[in-house]
């Protein structure tokens, strides 16, 4: 999306929300008028509440309306706290890192793909509709000035995911609408992540898949499509096919600029590792390594960012001890991987790195 258009979304938005404002305090002015005057504490408070409870009747819209649909429930998160279903269909509770751009995010497993299309409108317009819903049950059980805060907040939280924009639930949706290979990558990317949940890669248990994304004629690259271009770099990286999968890496960095943030982050944190690995002397890891939003998503404690920067100290610094030590930070948290199958991947890459480091190091003895 070119900045002409994001700042005319911004002008629409932002004028809708005074439109609805002005509206609303007209309407109601007479019921707010017989009441006592606001305390501004409790107007804090009500709007730090507000924004916190809208989100999660945010997710809870996509939960109940996926349910609806025929979905079955993978994981609701509210910034770093997540209920997960974990291998044995038991519900448990999580902290994770966030996705940059995310406050919350409810990911379902949904119905089989059938003549090109699957049930995902009232799955992804579920979060606008109950924030809609909710905040208009909220005014006309309890009017005053708090409701009015929450009602607010939840007509501005509706509007910013309905007018399609990045990648909101009203993006997503128009793009399913466009066409049928954006069907096919949002529902593949939704079954992705249930494979993943039961500690197993969707793309490594078939992969045929890859052929046919390859065989896909993609006349416009979106955030949805896009996320097709990471699963043969899941499947090398599976299989251990480094070399590979630093290729495919490099080649979404220097080729797709537009990626979306989250995508870009995680692309460039995995290139600190695989560059590192291979090609120590180059100025791309630097480089990388003083983006802010990489030295940033790398402070979080997650075992993916430990064996990162062991490899990172190993290969660019020179200091395997610190590599080791930092490897064996990473084997004590892999307890907040995300998902199982990243839990199974990381303790793997862990014992890789640790076995080529005591490799050398016994060699130089």
């Amino acid at each position: 999306m070119n900045k002409k258009l994001k700042i005319l979304l911004y002008i629409v938005i932002f004028g809708l929300g005074f439109l609805i404002g002005n509206l609303i305090s007209y309407y109601m002015r007479e019921q707010l008028s017989s009441q006592e005057a606001p305390n501004i504490y409790l107007i804090i408070a009500t709007l730090l509440f507000g924004i916190i409870l809208q989100i999660i009747i945010h997710e809870a819209g996509h939960l109940f309306f996926g349910l609806l649909s025929g979905y079955k429930f993978i994981s609701f998160k509210v910034f770093n706290f997540a209920i997960v279903k974990d291998e044995e269909n038991r519900i448990k509770f999580k902290i994770i890192q966030g996705t940059k751009g995310t406050a919350g995010q409810c990911l379902m497993e949904p119905p089989k793909l059938e003549n090109g299309t699957f049930p995902y409108k009232l799955y992804l317009a579920g979060g606008v509709l109950f924030n809609i819903i909710f905040s208009l049950l909220g005014w006309i059980i309890a009017p005053s000035i708090y409701m009015l805060i929450f009602v607010l907040i939840g007509l501005v939280f509706a509007i910013t995911n309905a007018i399609p924009m990045g990648f909101n639930d009203g993006m997503s949706f128009k793009l399913c609408l466009r066409s049928e290979i954006n069907r096919y990558a949002i529902h593949l990317s939704l079954v992705s992540a249930a494979y993943a949940i039961l500690g197993k890669s969707y793309v490594v248990e078939h992969p045929e898949v890859l052929e046919k994304i390859k065989n896909l004629r993609v006349k416009e690259a979106t955030h949805i499509t896009d996320y097709l271009k990471f699963l043969e770099i899941e499947y090398n990286q599976d299989k251990f096919e480094l070399k590979k999968a630093y290729d495919g890496l490099l080649k979404l960095y220097l080729e797709n600029p537009d990626l979306i943030l989250p995508y870009k982050i995680e692309v460039m944190r995995s290139l600190v590792m695989f560059a590192s690995l291979f090609e120590p002397e180059s100025e791309i890891i630097e480089k990388l390594m003083k983006d802010k939003h990489v030295s940033v998503r790398l402070k979080a404690k997650e075992p993916q960012n430990k064996t990162i920067l062991a490899v990172y100290e190993w290969r660019v610094k020179n200091n395997p001890q610190k590599a080791l030590a930092i490897l064996e930070e990473g084997r004590k948290i892999l307890y907040r991987s995300p998902h199982l199958y990243a839990k199974i991947i990381d303790e793997k890459y862990i014992n890789y790195i640790e076995s080529l480091i005591t490799s050398e190091i016994e060699q130089k003895i």
